[in-house]
């Protein structure tokens, strides 16, 4: 079979690693696989890639005139490929920067979309309203009377007109969409897509991840993995940290970017209030996944609706408990018996939980860390994510 993979970046986020694993998988079945993308730093990003066989790039600058309009220049490019490639299938992800463009050219090839986010359903992407309860999507909400867009409402008014715009394209050009959680796919179903859920798959490795670090009744590490704002939850979680931290002997560790001079400022504040914060910056892939190794718990507090955390998955294959929000994909991934869950709106029930977890028994935690790790063997290897796909991809 051949099949063409579409994402935005080539190297980034989640999406970008699940791209690039995606297409390593379906080569080593067999599959003839090829990868477009549209990044205007591509050469940059991939000096020092080691397989680059069948990936394309256009590049195209990211503006918000490009989001907006149709360009036929990027449609002719888009065919041209498509005709020289032919695929069989189209697996499409993130397409931001020219959406319009890319997903009408993609017309009358068999298009899979593997959906990354809750941008399908909500302008913001975050699916939360302005005071942070869960929205539950465009069509049945108030957007424009409730929410605001980087603080404009003419930004919010733009982006609602492109995700309707976009969702008759979709559901007239896409044959299937794929939600990584099943809180997103209920979203899409809801929404009339023809829809199914696989979650995410990752490298497993042999459990001498899970196995038993060093157990200290009275101190507690703790680690946060991502971006340092608002809707990730972080701030909220500090303030309930710092109480909770006081009496105790614990560490919080902090491993991300601040995006704006804003979040930053606000991040010095609680390092200044708190001796029981260790911010360490941005860390490479390995060195973060050494420190989650070393730590008893990881802190998922997301405020806005995850789709399916590759942070939380990493916890639990590396052996830190999972701490996070009842929001988006993080309950499914966790579970009743795999760590523990917090509503991240309630400080009282966020400190209970940091209570639960610094008196945990020794006993209880390991049992909660196997059981953690069982899931991802059983649930999350590509030997499962591949025969799930293929079953899609030959519609069984």
């Amino acid at each position: 079979m051949k099949i063409l993979i579409v994402n935005e970046n080539i190297i980034g986020g989640g999406a970008e690693q699940s791209c690039l694993k995606m297409k390593k998988l379906l080569e080593e079945h067999e599959q003839e696989v090829y990868y477009l993308t549209f990044d205007d730093r591509f050469y940059e990003k991939t000096e020092n890639m080691i397989n680059k066989n069948n990936i394309i790039n256009i590049k195209v600058n990211k503006n918000i005139i490009n989001k907006l309009i149709f360009k036929p220049i990027l449609y002719l490019k888009i065919r041209n490929i498509l005709r020289k490639i032919s695929p069989d299938k189209v697996i499409l992800n993130n397409i931001f920067c020219s959406p319009i463009t890319q997903i009408t050219a993609l017309n009358g090839y068999e298009i899979y979309q593997i959906v990354r986010d809750y941008t399908i359903v909500c302008p913001k992407m975050t699916s939360v309203k302005m005071d942070y309860s869960i929205c539950n999507g465009y069509n049945y909400e108030k957007c424009i009377k409730q929410c605001t867009y980087h603080d404009s409402k003419i930004q919010l008014i733009l982006k609602l007109y492109l995700v309707k715009y976009m969702e008759k394209l979709r559901k007239k050009i896409v044959k299937q969409c794929i939600a990584p959680s099943k809180n997103l796919n209920k979203y899409l179903l809801k929404y009339g897509y023809k829809s199914c859920c696989i979650n995410n798959p990752m490298d497993i490795f042999e459990d001498k991840y899970v196995k038993e670090k060093e157990w200290n009744e009275n101190y507690k590490e703790y680690i946060y993995v991502g971006m340092i704002n608002q809707n990730k939850g972080i701030f909220k979680f500090l303030d309930i940290y710092k109480i909770f931290s006081h009496e105790r002997s614990v560490k919080l560790k902090i491993i991300g970017k601040c995006i704006t001079k804003e979040d930053q400022e606000k991040l010095n504040q609680y390092l200044k209030e708190n001796s029981k914060i260790e911010f360490r910056g941005y860390m490479s892939h390995d060195e973060t996944i050494k420190e989650i190794r070393k730590s008893d718990f990881i802190v998922v507090p997301s405020l806005w609706i995850e789709n399916y955390p590759t942070t939380a998955l990493e916890g639990m294959l590396y052996g830190a408990v999972v701490l996070g929000s009842n929001r988006g994909g993080i309950p499914e991934i966790i579970g009743k018996n795999r760590g523990i869950t917090f509503d991240i709106l309630n400080y009282e029930d966020i400190l209970s939980k940091l209570e639960k977890s610094y008196k945990m028994s020794r006993d209880d935690y390991i049992k909660l860390k196997k059981n953690a790790y069982e899931y991802i063997v059983n649930n999350n290897s590509f030997d499962t994510y591949y025969k799930k796909l293929m079953n899609i991809l030959n519609d069984k």
